[in-house]
């Protein structure tokens, strides 16, 4: 059986079986004329609902709910949205609202050093890396709500299998080692920064491409790292600043004090900033 054959036929099932069949798209990555398609079609639920990222809720992640929906009306909507905005479909025995729940709850992380960073556990290039760590204990309850994922992949589809349970197991923080932090192959920070820019501040891109954009973010956070700021926070403020400004901090005329405040008295980067123009205020 090929994969759409078998895509169809679990998607066929779930219907039967009254599951929850749902598309996962990135809002931000949707042109406007997309934005205004979906606003006329079927119910959208954001993932970005926690007050702390609550301002990220129309840009991020968000499920579209198809339960009602054939498989062949699920391609036409996917292949009307741009590839970089769709990351595939998936089954659950949760109702919308509570997997909309769950797979919000499962955006934030835990770095090797113990940092709670956002995550883009919903992508098709994070998901099978997430998938493969069965030997993880927030494996089972990331994929046991879940009875399964369909991915759009460079070359076809792949198939993630979940355990189908109908009551999500206690939540368990997702917690990265080392080595999947490898496999992912990119800073989680960038990624947290990036998808709080994309929200806020699109236009300090200057590209449209995802990959692009990151690496863009990437290259900031190296040099925040490079000036000796240490805490997640100074360098996200350094990397936010910079873009921002469309400059490096450190080529602030008075980054040499700001860095003193930071480095020799212990000052947040925000904080000492704010020390330092104080100071030279007329």
């Amino acid at each position: 059986m090929n994969e759409i054959n078998l895509a169809q036929q679990d998607w066929a099932l779930a219907r039967s079986e009254g599951l929850t069949l749902a598309l996962v798209v990135e809002q931000g990555q949707l042109a406007p004329e997309q934005r205004l398609l979906l606003a006329d079609g079927p119910p959208i639920w954001p993932l970005m609902n926690q007050p702390q990222i609550g301002h990220l809720r129309a840009e991020g992640p968000a499920l579209l709910d198809l339960s009602n929906q054939t498989f062949g009306q699920q391609q036409a909507l996917g292949q009307s949205l741009d590839a970089c905005a769709m990351h595939g479909w998936l089954s659950s025995p949760l109702a919308i609202a509570e997997l909309t729940q769950h797979l919000g709850d499962a955006l934030a992380c835990r770095d090797s050093r113990g940092e709670v960073l956002l995550i883009r556990s919903y992508a098709r290039t994070v998901l099978p890396k997430l998938h493969a760590r069965q030997d993880l204990p927030w494996h089972a309850w990331l994929f046991g709500p879940l009875t399964c994922c369909w991915l759009p992949q460079a070359r076809g589809w792949q198939r993630l299998a979940g355990n189908g349970l109908r009551t999500a197991p206690g939540f368990q923080p997702i917690e990265l080692d080392e080595s999947l932090e490898q496999a992912l192959g990119r800073d989680p920070h960038a990624r947290a920064l990036l998808a709080q820019l994309q929200a806020e501040a699109p236009e300090v891109f200057a590209s449209t491409c995802h990959d692009k954009r990151l690496a863009q973010v990437e290259s900031t956070l190296t040099l925040a790292r490079e000036a000796g700021l240490q805490s997640t926070a100074d360098q996200s403020y350094f990397t936010l600043y910079s873009l921002l400004e469309g400059q490096p901090m450190q080529q602030r005329k008075d980054w040499p004090e700001i860095r003193q405040l930071v480095e020799q008295q212990g000052h947040g980067l925000a904080q000492a900033q704010h020390m330092v123009e104080e100071r030279t205020q007329p």
